[in-house]
């Protein structure tokens, strides 16, 4: 691989290299955020929340993104054409699609909300939640999460913008400031007994800040560079145009991600969704925090297509692939071996759901990082239309299989179904469509399965004797996993010269940052 000089846009009014790194970092403050609330606030909700109904209120997230159906991944469609034509130069298609975009979005915002008061009375019974008073708590705090679901939506358009022109330093500090409200808010309201209503209001305090700070430095944003919002019809048919394909994978992505907990409360009873979904929860904090390179690099990636560079596009999308290979390696092995062990000193051994259970997340966790990650950089690469269809096609694999699985086999059914459809669908279509848009040749693709199945293989391999290990205490823990992660690291750098100097070049950037330069002798 060979780097390639960088072409500037025309009046190089941003850079792409310091937008995805702050996109990258406030990322990764999203990931903090989501380790607090999904890990470290459980075991205060255990405590302030009677067991059946926050088993009930898991299954209920899973009906409420059914409701965000209505959304037809509106999102994603503004944010690469926002970054694309603002990468061309073309400052009035951006207005336009910007204008477009929030036009729909605020239509969809309320079809959110109207279906999801229609569902309201209903969704007690459907999760098998009969006590009374339980039940009409559930549906109150129902209704709060679906407003913050709908505010929400509308704040993502808004924030998309902003991405798109690349301005991801002023989007992460509002989203930051969103999210630790929102743990502010839903602490004190637990500690002052308001149980369930802790968590419904301080997504609903999230969704408020997010939108209103968002919007605000949006119009600032677009005034300051004389971009003018401005209403075309052929923009707004292209978009639903878009839509009409991108709704379908919308649905279907809801539909294989969040049927599970719904199909175990119904088939299995409410109280056994939070060991289902607590065995599960390490591994989606790892698919939040090692998915957001994809997510980071996306903004950029849409401006870089519309200078047309295939040689810096090639270069950008190998590095990336590789470097989440090596750490995907490690999250496999890791979570192989030590993730019994951490269900039992975070929440217990009784919520621990099994030994195969836990085999099939690590995998299905392997899967849903390579393919959502590929997927990301495909869509930002223009590919919406087929990609929409693959989603849904997949979906429907998933649904299908996770009903029949669930009904008849439980937990382990459950777990298998997405696999089954990651494997049909995903394997075949998506290196195909990264390796066209993204300018990648075939033996960028041997060198990347080759890659994979090093990484992955290594993982397996060391976690056969770590798994082995007694954890009992979180000392313990952490012990075993830093010596893990010690032992792949150093094996992984011996084997592989790439990984060694990547390394090298993030030991540089480092010492450069904290250590001041000496000034030149010669002016």
């Amino acid at each position: 691989m060979v780097r390639v000089a960088e072409i500037k846009a025309p009046e190089a009014r941003v850079s792409r290299k310091k937008a995805a790194g702050w996109h990258l970092f406030f990322s990764y403050t999203t990931v903090a955020y989501g380790i607090i609330s999904g890990l470290v606030m459980v075991p205060l909700y255990l405590r302030f929340i009677p067991y059946e109904l926050y088993g009930a209120w898991l299954a209920t997230g899973n009906i409420l993104n059914w409701v965000l159906v209505v959304d037809p991944g509106l999102s994603t469609v503004i944010m690469q054409r926002v970054g694309q034509s603002y990468g061309a130069d073309r400052l009035n298609a951006v207005g336009a699609y910007a204008l477009s975009g929030l036009l729909l979005t605020a239509i969809i915002v309320l079809g959110v909300i109207l279906v999801g008061l229609i569902m309201a009375p209903h969704i007690a019974g459907w999760v098998n939640l009969l006590e009374a008073d339980l039940a009409r708590t559930l549906q109150i705090n129902f209704v709060l999460g679906l407003i913050a679901g709908g505010i929400t939506l509308f704040a993502f358009s808004v924030g998309v913008v902003n991405l798109g022109l690349q301005r991801s330093f002023a989007h992460g500090m509002v989203f930051l400031t969103a999210n630790l409200l929102t743990l502010a808010v839903t602490i004190v309201l637990l500690f002052k007994g308001f149980g369930l209503y802790a968590i419904s209001l301080g997504l609903l305090t999230r969704a408020l800040v997010f939108s209103l700070g968002g919007a605000g430095y949006m119009l600032c944003r677009l005034k300051r560079e004389a971009i003018h919002l401005n209403f075309q019809r052929a923009t707004m048919r292209e978009m639903l145009g878009l839509l009409s394909f991108t709704s379908l994978g919308k649905i279907g992505g809801l539909l294989s991600k969040n049927m599970d907990a719904f199909l175990i409360a119904r088939f299995l009873g409410p109280d056994k969704v939070p060991i289902y979904i607590l065995t599960r929860r390490g591994m989606e904090v790892a698919i939040t925090m090692l998915g957001r390179t994809g997510n980071a690099f996306s903004p950029s990636l849409s401006h870089l297509s519309g200078e047309s560079d295939p040689g810096k596009m090639r270069f950008i999308l190998n590095r990336l692939l590789y470097i989440n290979l090596w750490i995907l390696g490690l999250a496999f092995g890791g979570f192989l071996a030590f993730n019994e062990g951490f269900i039992t000193v975070w929440v217990g051994q009784e919520l621990f759901a099994g030994s195969v259970v836990s085999t099939l997340f690590c995998l299905f966790m392997v899967l849903t990082l390579l393919f959502t990650l590929m997927q990301t950089l495909c869509v930002a690469l223009g590919d919406i239309k087929r990609n929409a269809i693959v989603q849904f096609v997949q979906a429907l694999i998933i649904f299908s299989c996770m009903l029949f699985g669930t009904y008849f086999f439980g937990f382990v059914g459950a777990a298998l179904a997405p696999i089954i459809g990651y494997l049909s669908i995903s394997l075949w279509y998506y290196p195909r469509s990264l390796t066209k848009r993204g300018h990648l040749q075939s033996n960028d693709l041997r060198r990347l399965t080759f890659e994979s199945v090093l990484c992955l293989g290594l993982g397996l391999l060391l976690a056969l004797p770590f798994s082995q290990a007694s954890i009992t205490s979180w000392i313990g823990l952490i012990l075993w996993a830093s010596a893990f992660l010690l032992l792949y690291s150093l094996v992984l750098m011996s084997l592989r010269p790439m990984l060694r100097k990547e390394v090298r070049l993030l030991k540089d950037t480092v010492l450069r940052k904290i250590i001041p330069q000496k000034p030149s002798l010669t002016s």
